[in-house]
């Protein structure tokens, strides 16, 4: 153990030494936006040439960088933009060498070596330059993606986050997160311009420069230098265009309209749709070679339509509790003698215990006679409540009702950047983006009531980042970068139903009577029928400031055949929140009170809901304002090493403190094991955040490139990684909890004395006992003191070729997560014999906090991962017409607890598995073919054949990918332990191709409800969902307007998304005992969409 929290002078001097570097050296973000060109400087006879000056010109800017060889003939110069580049050298008794066209990446270290030739300096050598496409200076693995694909490639939404998908090692799973290399979702950072730009609380950047401001889009996916931390997976870095010497821009209108798209794979429905995106971006110079400009525009305007298909409403029928439809086969005989049926629906007032035949006491219950429930049993507050429901559109019991409704969108996006070279030595960049957002979905029912969903919402959001970038050169041999940013956004949310009814006008009286309370509570069904939830689900409204300040800074010093890099980050976080939640309080419904004891597929949620017993109810009254604090602290030191012409090693060292999550005013708190009760942070000296502080967050780093032959075309590379893993906000896993120390709360069980007695109903809301370890106590979330910091292994073998114009890299990838922040466990938890709930007693005695028989979570991070695979790259740089970027990637992650999918008592081994966003298989390939026909192609390069056929060019990307490892559950809590409910399973359920189908995904009759009491045997991840083939393609002409310049052209494109409307299938049921278990419903992804455009570029 380096460091310890118990030593706050060591901590005290570390926190010193992090601020020093930071205001004395440069930023730990600048290297995401600038590039280096480094070498070796040799004559005739290979010896070094020292004090020979190296010029570096920007093709499209003019703006010039410099250096001087050193004495062992090496030269860097660092701080350049992607770009096009020219290097001249000139030293007495030698020829001038100018080498032209050379294509500098984002964030390159590119190597380009110098042999001069004897002769006069009026002489000159001319080169002109070749992609270089091997990484002959790092271990890191990284694909980018070229200004020319930035613009091209087919991209839905315009949104250049989504280039990350063409890297091997990356997954997009169907919530449309992104996986990196068995990493997390939304715990890898974006810098734009190296500036942060992901939103702290929730992952991801509402701050997103569309495709024409950006120029080059890098993704850096495995043992990356010291100058990057706090990721889970990987980096991702987008540069901004800049002005050049030149006026230059776009004008641009795309365009979508339902006509034109293809409908619903299930009903060949279409949604109405109108989307015109337009706008523009215009740059140039303000003084030429010095000073520059470029801004962009955006505008979004959409109005169409959603779709809500298959949810399951209540027939009329079971309205007026009348089953006797969905009476089934016989299932066996009662305890009496007397048959049970499947569906069939009992009387909870009956309920006691009888003697079987073999003599033992077993709970029993009488049917309600014709499986009607009678009138006057009926509960007055749900059927006020099931009267917002509308009527089913069939006559079928499940997946009876579809639905759409109205949605509009408006954004905007500005950017503007600005660039000014005060000398060779002092340079300033600084940006300015702002992006509004307003979204209103429709509502799925009744708009008094909410739909149960997040329809209905009214979402707005504004974000502004600023940046400012400040470049020194101190001379041949140190540099200095300091990056400043600025970070906001303010999203609001409105729910349909927000404000609207109170629970007094449906029946419900006692809870959440105050305005900012008022509205529906939330009806969910967990049983057999599994129906639409009904009313205002938790979050209805939001209101937040999220900001975030950002001091980077990192100085490089060059001495001989070291590069050293070091630096800091001071990063201050801060979030103001006022979201009461949940809002209106939550009512669960299940088989639990309507079935018979011992038999399973009995009793049905919604026979529950109509007598208004719930499984489970919440209400909460919690204050809605909260406003936590943080800091972000790191220093690193990264020496790459040249270590002879064929070997660079990379040498780095990190130490990262991302602070807990603190509530400005202390309005929060945890429950303490030592002392067994709530406790309010800051109080009597108890601590202020979640957890004690972890300052042991030191992260190696090492990587090589060696070259086994005399040329660079073949390198061995390979590395290794640690990467700390910061905290998000509290809407993230490790945040501030909103814990009853504040609450005047009501979390309810069924029963205080066992298992099966209702003890509540929604028209008795709140039941509040004496004794408060019965039906209104809360559920409890502990906090342990020490919880360490997650963190992530990396390591990387691969070997890369280059032959002509074409590079292919293959190499294995793996990772291990520890520490992670997820799989929690109940400290209440019992051991699933039934023995307390069989005979009816109390669970008091046999759980450790009786006064919280809700549970006693313990958030800790006990989670854990390891990840293995494969990964292919095949690249071919634009030329001649063609170029094109293909991934492949054979992967697999195991994970411990990221499901939740626990079971009691420690006994996480069960939980092993399958991580869910784990496919087997990815490929990816876009690509970019320029028809050889028109002026300066092969053929046809005159005449009207020009005309017709020039001009025309193909981009697009192929994506095909595995389905996701499912688990199956049950809709029955047999265990009654605490476990998440587990199946039994017979045999393997996975089917052949040919008998697979989207109404039998999988052999749904190897499962089997458990006996009661029981955990079942089926584990996680038995079997994979339906996979993806996706082709988008865009067929784009460019029409010559030499009325605007030589360069200047009309495009235009039709861009198909969904090419050959194949559909992607949604995961199948697999919640057994729910009436479409083990099919499929839905397409997780739309049919296709066709967007036509227009553009100008000048």
């Amino acid at each position: 153990m380096l460091l310890q929290p118990d030593v706050p002078r060591i901590t005290s001097k570390l926190r010193s030494i992090a601020l020093s570097l930071i205001l004395f050296s440069s930023t730990l973000f600048a290297q995401g936006v600038n590039s280096s060109i480094v070498g070796t400087l040799t004559d005739p006879s290979s010896a070094v040439v020292p004090g020979v000056r190296v010029t570096a010109a920007n093709a499209n800017t003019g703006v010039r960088m410099a250096a001087v060889t050193d004495g062992s003939g090496n030269f860097r110069i660092p701080y350049l933009q992607p770009g096009s580049y020219n290097i001249e050298a000139e030293a007495t008794g030698f020829k001038r060498f100018v080498r032209s066209g050379i294509s500098l990446e984002l964030d390159r270290e590119l190597r380009i070596d110098v042999k001069l030739e004897t002769g006069q300096v009026s002489e000159s050598i001319s080169v002109t330059g070749a992609a270089e496409m091997v990484q002959t200076e790092t271990g890191a693995l990284s694909t980018t993606v070229e200004n020319r694909q930035v613009v091209n490639l087919p991209l839905l939404g315009r949104n250049p986050q989504e280039f990350k998908n063409l890297s091997p090692g990356v997954i997009k799973n169907r919530d449309g997160d992104i996986v990196t290399n068995g990493g997390m979702v939304r715990k890898d950072p974006y810098y734009i311009d190296g500036a942060h730009s992901s939103n702290h609380v929730w992952g991801g950047t509402p701050v997103n420069p569309n495709p024409d401001v950006v120029s080059e889009v890098k993704v850096v996916t495995n043992s990356f230098s010291a100058e990057y931390g706090q990721t889970s997976g990987s980096v991702m870095l987008a540069n901004t265009k800049s002005g050049t010497n030149q006026l230059h821009g776009t004008l641009f209108e795309f365009l979508r309209n339902d006509k034109l798209n293809a409908g619903n794979y299930y009903n060949g429905q279409k949604n109405i749709l109108r989307f015109n995106q337009f706008g523009g971006t215009a740059g140039g110079p303000v003084v030429k070679n010095k000073t520059f400009i470029f801004g962009g525009l955006q505008y979004t305007r959409q109005r169409g339509t959603t779709v809500f298909n298959n949810y399951t409403l209540p027939q009329a029928g079971f309205r007026n509790g009348d089953f006797s439809g969905i009476l089934a086969e016989q299932l066996g005989l009662d305890a009496l003698g007397r048959p049970v049926f499947r569906n069939q629906i009992f009387d909870p007032r009956t309920q006691r215990t009888v003697a079987n035949a073999a003599g033992a006491n077993v709970v029993l219950r009488d049917a309600f006679s014709g499986n009607r429930i009678p009138a006057s049993r009926l509960s007055p507050a749900a059927l006020k409540l099931q009267s917002f429901y509308p009527a089913p559109l069939t006559s079928a019991v499940a997946a009876n009702y579809n639905a759409s409704g109205s949605n509009v969108t408006n954004q905007y996006a500005l950017d503007l950047k600005g660039d000014h070279n005060f000398s060779d030595t002092d340079k300033i960049m600084g940006r300015y983006s702002v992006t509004g957002n307003n979204q209103i979905y429709p509502q799925l029912f009744n708009s008094l009531i909410g739909g149960g969903t997040s329809a209905g919402t009214d979402l707005t959001n504004t974000a502004r980042q600023a940046v400012l970038n400040y470049i020194h050169i101190f001379g041949a041999r140190t540099t200095n970068d300091l990056h400043l940013s600025y970070f906001r956004t303010f999203p609001k949310r409105y729910n349909a139903g927000f404000g609207k009814l109170s629970h007094a006008d449906l029946g419900i009286l006692g809870m959440n009577t105050a305005n900012e309370k008022k509205g529906a509570p939330l009806i969910d069904f967990t049983g057999t029928g599994a129906f639409a939830s009904l009313g205002s689900p938790s979050g209805s409204l939001l209101l937040e400031k999220q900001e975030s300040f950002a001091l980077v800074n990192i100085t490089t010093l060059v001495r001989g055949s070291h590069t050293i890099k070091f630096g800091g980050e001071i990063r201050k976080l801060r979030t103001d929140n006022i979201q009461p939640q949940p809002d209106n309080g939550r009512f669960t419904f299940s088989n639990l009170f309507t079935d018979q004891r011992g038999f399973n597929n009995t009793g049905y949620d919604y026979a529950g809901f109509l007598l208004g017993l719930p499984q489970a109810y919440t209400y909460e009254n919690y204050p809605g304002y909260i406003s936590p604090r943080t800091s972000v602290y790191a220093v690193f030191v990264q020496d790459d090493i040249r270590v002879s012409k064929r070997l660079t090693l990379n040498l780095g060292l990190r130490w990262d403190a991302p602070l807990y999550w603190s509530e400005r005013k202390n309005r929060s708190g945890v429950f303490d094991l030592d002392q067994r009760r709530f406790v309010q942070f800051g109080t009597n000296g108890f601590r202020t955040t979640n957890w004690d502080q972890d300052w042991n967050n030191i992260g190696p780093r090492f990587g090589f490139a060696y070259s086994p032959f005399s040329k660079s075309s073949t390198v061995v590379r390979g590395g290794y990684g640690l990467f700390s893993i910061s905290q998000q906000g509290f809407g993230q896993s490790g945040g501030l909890p909103r814990q009853p120390i504040f609450a005047d709360a009501d979390a309810g069980r069924y029963t205080s004395t066992d298992l099966l007695t209702p003890k509540t109903t929604l028209d008795l809301i709140p039941y509040t006992p004496a004794d408060k370890t019965g039906a209104n106590a809360v559920s409890v979330a502990i906090y342990p003191a020490k919880n360490p910091v997650a963190y992530f292994q990396q390591w990387n073998l691969n070997i890369g070729h280059q032959i002509s114009n074409y590079f292919f890299e293959v190499g294995y990838a793996g990772s291990r997560g520890v520490h992670l922040p997820y799989g929690n466990y109940n400290l209440n938890a019992i051991g699933p014999n039934g023995a307390a709930a069989a005979q009816g007693r109390l669970i008091a005695p046999y759980i450790a906090y009786p006064q919280y028989p809700n549970g006693v979570t313990v958030n800790t991070s006990i989670g854990s991962s390891n990840y293995n695979s494969l990964q292919v790259k095949v690249e071919r740089r634009f030329r001649q017409g063609l170029g094109f970027l293909a991934a492949y990637t054979f992967q697999k992650t195991m994970a411990v607890g990221d499901l939740g999918y626990r079971d009691p008592l420690g006994n996480r081994n069960l939980d092993r598995g399958i991580e869910p966003n784990s496919a087997p298989h990815r490929f990816t390939i876009a690509y970019t073919y320029a028809l050889p026909f028109g002026k300066g192609q092969r053929w046809l390069t005159g005449g009207v054949a020009a005309y017709v056929l020039g001009g025309w060019e193909v981009n697009g990307i192929t994506t095909i990918q595995s389905g996701f490892p499912l688990t199956v559950t049950t809709a029955q809590n047999q265990c009654q332990c605490g476990a998440i409910n587990r199946p039994n399973v017979s045999r393997d359920p996975n089917v052949s191709s040919d008998k697979r189908s989207v109404n039998q995904w999988f052999d749904t009759t190897a499962f089997s409800i458990p006996p009661q009491y029981t955990i079942g045997n089926a584990g996680r991840g038995l079997f994979f969902g339906p996979g993806l083939i996706n082709h988008d393609l865009n067929l784009g002409k460019r029409f010559v307007t030499p009325m605007l310049g030589e360069k200047s052209n009309l495009e235009f494109r039709a861009e198909m998304y969904n090419l050959t409307n194949t559909p992607y299938f949604a995961n199948p049921n697999t919640t057994l005992g729910q009436a479409t278990f083990g099919r499929i419903t839905a397409v997780s992804a739309g049919s296709r969409t066709i967007q036509m455009a227009l553009k100008l570029n000048f």
